[in-house]
């Protein structure tokens, strides 16, 4: 003990852990550049939340239950005040939001790099780089500020005016029917409003992109799931080793652990008197155990990890005690261990037996060279017995694969945890007592989406209302808007240009004074509103209604004419035949009305479209149509709210032409269908000769045989492995014969009819005509009741 304590100041320091994270980023002094940045606008968009949820509290006087978890919610104060306060936390929020959204798409485009992810592991790094300066390094502490801005986007009881994403909502509610497409138009404004104000320019572009690539992403999730990403965090962990002999019998064991990965050297400390069974925990913590963590850029690129032992000396140099060759080439190949493998069936799967032919009259038919001989069912059954065999064997060594890898367990965020078995040491210093060592991997993957994106981005409500809004906008826009043309509402023309407002603004004694319209401009503007005023006026009622109310009046006449017990049978079908004729004169003059109304209003509406067209570069005389009502007060009438209104009616009026349409596209079909024939008089009226009949029986029969019959032979030809081959040839052969049978049979009594017919006088001609007079003679009649 004395030598000891003398030599101790002579020896060198054991090796201490690796630092683990800190390791990689050693930060010295304050934060600055990007982090710096980062850091402020994470800290403003915080601080503005809460006070945002501040005033919201206080306004509505909300008081929090802290046994239920929930919120009691009080009465509504009127107190202005406190309404101005609320709104400029608002404000505060969406200018911090904007703020961070364009400082997050600023940092992705500030990546000039073609690799795949680069963006990702910058950002990923930016964040560990706030370690110990700030406490928005952790990455869940961000999620949760993020969720919060979310609840403050979308959540309905916060935003009763709907000035938020809440318009959205809105939105998608007008718009599933057509008929209040109009109502939804300012929500749309709104919505683009409210995006830009709480996300910005960029952050409008960046989440437009992402809602609308996330729509189709979901169907690739569950094999991306299974994918080993390749850049994440690698963690060595729960390192122990068995049976470790010392190279010499004079010292004693003092282990300790060498990784290296991807170019990254850590090591664990040394565990001192010398022993044999070392397990590598924490100093401070004995129920901890040690961590070596390393970032991996590329794991495919670097798959290989290198473990060593070594003895650690205080006087001398460090001895070794082996090392882990698993993959061969001095090492482990990471990627062929934290790939999960398929799961086996826990029984071999079951191959499809072959079917045998148990029919007796086709083992009959084999004899006579029909079908398959007895050689080639011997050789199936050994080509069968041979597949079975290779199928046993597959099996066997997918299982025996299976078991020789080590366990990998994939968790819901993607994360991989492989338990090794214990690893032989080898090398020159392992010894000969079967040393051995085991520990734990834990890959976390990078690629689990930007930790400045709520994560999931699937679980993302903000987001996928926003793809929603935007996929049915485009659609709004593209049928709606397009009826804009003609009534000057672009967006453009939503205010005055700066030039006519300033020549607005010169005026005399504070009154305002326009520029004056040339009298070209005032007479076209004069001659455009007398098409407004036509359109209006036709479109105020709409097209005349439709035939179905005369419908319904002459069933109710027909009704009460078969209810009354003094009407005669004669009689009824006279009311029937008026109303009929009724019908279709009206059913004619409504279709005349309706098709002169749609011209005239397609002809209205193609010249104020070429009025908007002629002006459309002349942006002068466009103001003078666009706001006449300021700038032409004598004779400007149509605001452009009232110009909207009129679009709007236009546009139902349209609807309602498409729906006339459709409903006499459907009174047509449904015409077709009850003027078919409903006795065989009709039918044979309907007919001039029995030779017209669509298909002549005598054909029809002759077809089916001679096709029932090739039936018999394509089993003959080809069936010759088919268990009910006889029995199916045996069928076809006698229903073919009884099909011929049935064909001559008609064809002989069709002769011998004709025959008949022309010797009495009374063939089909005669028939139809009769049937032609009786119906005569019922229609004058009912023509004499009415």
């Amino acid at each position: 003990q004395k030598l000891d304590a003398s030599a101790r100041p002579y020896m060198r320091e054991p090796p201490k852990p690796g630092s683990g994270e800190d390791a990689t980023h050693r930060l010295v002094g304050s934060l600055s550049g990007e982090a710096h940045t980062l850091h402020a606008r994470l800290e403003d968009l915080s601080l503005a939340l809460r006070g945002w949820r501040a005033a919201w509290v206080q306004l509505n006087r909300v008081t929090v239950d802290e046994s239920g978890g929930g919120m009691r919610y009080g009465t509504y104060s009127d107190n202005r005040w406190r309404l101005d306060d609320l709104r400029r936390e608002e404000l505060a929020v969406e200018r911090a939001s904007a703020a961070f959204e364009d400082f997050r798409v600023g940092l992705a485009a500030g990546v000039h790099s073609a690799e795949e992810g680069r963006a990702l592991r910058h950002s990923v790094g930016l964040l560990r780089s706030l370690t110990g300066f700030s406490c928005w390094s952790d990455k869940q502490t961000i999620q949760e500020l993020l969720r919060a801005r979310q609840s403050f986007l979308i959540e309905g009881t916060t935003d009763p005016g709907a000035l938020r994403f809440t318009c959205g909502q809105l939105f998608l509610q007008h718009v599933r029917h057509k008929e209040s497409w109009p109502a939804a138009e300012p929500l749309a404004t709104r919505w683009k409003d409210a995006v830009l104000r709480a996300l910005g320019p960029r952050g409008a572009a960046d989440w437009t992109d992402r809602a609308l690539r996330l729509q189709h992403k979901s169907h690739n999730k569950v094999a991306n799931k299974q994918k080993l990403a390749d850049f994440g965090r690698l963690c060595v962990r729960k390192i122990r080793a068995q049976n470790l002999h010392s190279a010499s019998p004079w010292d004693e064991i003092n282990a300790f652990v060498v990784v290296e990965v991807a170019g990254q050297r850590k090591q664990t400390g040394a565990i001192m008197g010398n022993q044999s069974n070392p397990e590598w925990r924490k100093h401070d913590d004995s129920k901890s155990w040690e961590e070596l963590w390393f970032d991996i850029e590329s794991l495919r690129k670097n798959a290989q990890l290198k473990l060593r032992l070594w003895d650690y000396d205080g006087f001398a140099v460090d001895q070794a005690l082996g090392h882990v060759n698993e993959d061969g080439s001095g090492g482990l190949n990471l990627v062929d261990i934290l790939t999960p493998s398929a799961p086996l069936p826990p029984q071999m799967p079951a191959l499809p037996q072959p079917e045998e032919s148990s029919d007796g009259l086709g083992r009959a038919l084999q004899h006579f060279g029909f079908g398959k001989s007895s050689e080639q069912e011997a050789q199936e059954t050994i080509d069968w017995k041979m597949i079975q065999q290779q199928h046993r064997a597959a099996y066997q060594a997918a299982l025996r694969d299976h078991s020789a890898r080590h366990p990998v367990e994939v968790h819901s965020d993607g994360s991989i945890t492989c338990r090794l078995r214990p690893l032989p040491l080898v090398g020159e210093d392992s010894g000969h007592g079967g040393a051995c060592i085991e520990f734990e991997l834990f890959y976390e993957s990078g690629d689990t989406g930007d930790p400045f994106v709520l994560q999931p981005e699937e679980e993302d409500d903000a987001l996928a209302l926003m793809g929603q809004v935007e996929d049915r906008l485009r659609v709004y826009h593209e049928s709606f808007f397009k009826c804009s043309e003609g009534f000057f509402l672009p967006a453009f023309d939503g205010s005055m240009d700066a030039s006519t407002d300033s020549l607005a603004k010169g005026s005399i004694g504070g009154a305002a004074s326009y520029p004056e319209a040339p009298p070209r401009v005032a007479e076209e503007v004069f001659r455009y509103n007398r098409l407004l005023h036509r359109i209006s006026v036709i479109t105020r009622n709409g097209p005349h209604p439709s035939g179905d109310e005369v419908v319904q009046r002459g069933q109710h006449a027909t009704a009460e004419g078969e209810q009354d017990p003094g009407t005669s049978r004669e009689s009824v079908q006279g009311l029937v035949t008026s109303r009929e004729h009724l019908l279709h004169q009206q059913t004619q003059a409504e279709s005349h009305d309706l098709q002169a109304f749609e011209e005239e209003l397609r002809s209205l509406l193609q010249q104020i479209r070429e009025v908007e067209r002629s002006v459309s570069h002349d942006y002068a005389t466009r103001h003078f149509f666009a706001f006449q009502d300021e700038l032409l007060p004598s004779i400007g009438e149509w605001s452009t709210d009232r110009r909207r209104r009129l679009r709007n009616q236009v546009f139902i009026v349209g609807l309602e032409i498409e729906k006339r349409h459709q409903q006499k596209a459907e009174e047509q079909r449904r015409k077709a269908v009850i003027l078919g024939p409903h006795s065989l008089s009709s039918l044979l009226a309907s007919v001039t000769s029995p030779n017209d009949l669509p298909v002549q029986p005598v054909v029809l029969a002759l077809c089916a045989g001679l096709s029932i019959y090739a039936v018999a032979m394509v089993a003959l030809i080809f069936g010759g492995g088919w268990a009910c081959q006889g029995w199916i040839m045996l069928l076809a052969s006698t229903l073919a014969v009884a099909c011929l049978a049935l064909a001559g049979y008609l064809h002989v009594k069709r002769s011998f009819s004709g025959v008949d017919a022309a010797d009495n006088g009374k063939g089909y001609t005669k028939l139809m005509a009769e049937s032609a007079r009786a119906e005569d003679t019922s229609s004058r009649s009912g023509s004499e009741n009415v």
